[in-house]
């Protein structure tokens, strides 16, 4: 589990209105998470994806109170507002996503 949620409330309200704190929470987790050393990656040129389960990030923020279903819709909403790229090959049991 993710002990502490870090939100620039003021980048998010100003840059992506539409998003809310569970959402920007997600974001905060993402961003983490990116940078363990057993996330896996795909380099496509210069574009970096990583393989973010959803499951995991459900884990890993009880307090948002959602599951993987529910991330999964979440994370296509993150990506609408240009935070997150999907792979274009994304199905099924692995998404890949890229910053």
């Amino acid at each position: 589990m993710q002990y502490s949620i870090n939100i620039n409330q003021k980048a998010f309200i100003e840059n992506f209105p539409t998003l809310d704190v569970k959402d920007a929470a997600i974001v905060d987790f993402l961003g983490h998470f990116s940078h363990a050393v057993e996330i896996e990656k795909k380099v496509i040129g210069t574009t970096v994806y990583y393989w973010f389960r959803y499951a995991k990030i459900a884990a890993e923020l009880p307090i948002l109170g959602l599951n993987a279903e529910t991330v999964r819709k979440r994370m296509r909403g993150i990506c609408a507002t240009g935070i997150l790229l999907a792979h274009e090959a994304n199905q099924g049991a692995k998404s890949f996503f890229a910053f």
